[in-house]
């Protein structure tokens, strides 16, 4: 330790050189000081503030390496008891503040940055955030919806900042709740808008939670700013969405409605919240995906929307959400369309490509869970759709992913032990008479021969 003090002025020193190598240098061994002093060393401990400015200051060195040194080390230092006061204390404060109003972007972003990385690492440092006062910009800018254009850069900026990690995410949520619960009703429909897809986007990636096998959430689930604007979210959604409602919804704000409730797959946890929703909103949108009114781009958004919420991404998992909330998205199905099989065939029986896209992405949804691939089975015709090889070339993946959903699907259904009384139930009964015909269309798809048999030259899905 002792040599560890010593090398802490020639650190200084070397954050004057002009070598950006030798600054990286002099700000790790700066960092690591202020580390030691943070777990108790006696000679570094009366500099801990001293080493914090140092670090506070090269948030602005022209070399983004050394920067970024700076930011982990300062991050790192956040997550040590007291080393949030070293950032917010009024050393620190004071210094952040000239970070926070540089007249370079990057600079401010990273210093933004910082203290969301740093509040998320705590509730004392995201106290201490709250009351420091650096946020006010921001939040003033966030609040001035007169402004369009300015509070619409500073969404922007919540954006990514919300991008940064769970911890980060959830930082942002809870320290600008209010701004942007306030901005879901907006008065200006390009700001409602972005303020939508931008809290869709907060909510999802601030839900860090994995759900337990019995459908709970650990850690206690969304903490209460996280889960205020969950549910400010689904309340601002439900009269957008209402098909029965008489206001009539500007269809840009309808689109990032939709988009909102698909972001909101982005989270097991986050999509369990929407399938449960007290005011029937995943109802709505079934209705507007297959319901008999309203116009094809509406539907085609809606199916969509469900199939993203519901568990299609583009890592292809499998769907992930609590029992409750699977039995909600069943329900909803069934009581907004008495047969979905065929309003989804009635759908890929029309000559327009982008809505058999969003058929099949909504089936490949459906086809994953054992309810939804009996529902499939009992229209051997939308079976036969899934496996046609005339299909446009766009459509041709959403198709194939489709199939591959539901042939999973029946094959783990019907390799699971059957009940010695009573025979199978209904659904893996319905599944048996199709099986033998899915494992052909799926033999026959190019999904089914040897990857170098073919190769796959269309654009990826969005």
């Amino acid at each position: 330790m002792q040599l560890l003090a010593r090398s802490v002025p020639m650190a200084r020193a070397a954050l004057q050189a002009a070598s950006p190598d030798l600054r990286k240098l002099g700000v790790e061994q700066i960092g690591r000081a202020m580390q030691a002093a943070l777990e108790g060393d006696a000679e570094l401990s009366r500099h801990s503030q001293d080493l914090a400015n140092s670090l506070i200051e090269m948030l602005q060195d022209p070399d983004s390496g050394v920067a970024s040194a700076a930011a982990s080390a300062l991050r790192a230092a956040a997550s040590q008891s007291d080393g949030g006061d070293l950032l917010m204390g009024p050393e620190g404060r004071m210094l952040l503040q000239q970070v926070l109003q540089s007249s370079d972007a990057h600079v401010r972003m990273r210093g933004l940055h910082l203290l969301m990385s740093s509040a998320g690492q705590g509730q004392a440092n995201l106290h201490a955030l709250r009351t420091s006062g650096l946020l006010q910009p921001l939040r003033a800018e966030l609040s001035n919806t007169a402004d369009v254009l300015s509070c619409s850069v500073a969404l922007e900026l919540v954006e990514e900042l919300s991008q940064g990690g769970p911890s980060t995410a959830r930082a942002v949520s809870q320290a600008l709740s209010a701004e942007l619960t306030s901005l879901l009703a907006a008065p200006d429909v390009f700001l409602r808008c972005q303020a939508i897809r931008v809290s869709a986007s907060v909510c999802a990636a601030a839900a860090a939670e994995q759900l337990l096998p019995n459908g709970a959430i650990m850690n206690g689930g969304p903490s209460h700013d996280h889960g205020m604007i969950t549910e400010a979210l689904l309340r601002s959604l439900k009269p957008l969405l209402d098909p029965t409602a008489d206001v009539e919804v500007p269809a840009s704000v309808e689109e990032a409605a939709l988009v909102a409730v698909g972001s909101l797959g982005s989270s097991p946890a986050v999509a369990s919240l929407f399938f449960v929703d007290e005011q029937r909103l995943p109802h709505d949108v079934v209705v507007i995906a297959l319901g008999r009114a309203g116009s094809s781009d509406r539907r085609m958004a809606a199916l969509h929307a469900l199939a993203r919420v519901a568990g299609v991404r583009n890592d292809r998992e499998p769907p992930h959400m609590s029992e409750h909330a699977e039995g909600c998205f069943r329900e909803a199905v069934f009581s907004a369309s008495g047969s979905p099989a065929a309003a989804l065939l009635g759908f890929l029986r029309q000559p327009f490509p982008e809505m058999h896209t969003a058929a099949f992405r909504f089936i490949e949804a459906f086809a994953s869970r054992l309810w939804g691939a009996a529902e499939c089975c009992r229209e051997p015709q939308l079976i036969e759709q899934l496996g046609r090889l005339d299909l446009d070339l766009q459509v041709q993946p959403a198709a194939l992913h489709a199939l591959k959903a539901l042939a999973a699907t029946v094959s783990d259904a019907l390799a699971a032990p059957q009940p010695a009384e009573g025979g199978p139930g209904a659904a893996v009964a319905a599944l048996q008479g199709e099986a033998p015909r899915i494992q052909e269309l799926v033999a026959r798809s190019r999904h089914g021969r040897p990857r170098a048999e073919y190769r796959l030259d269309v654009a990826t899905l969005p």
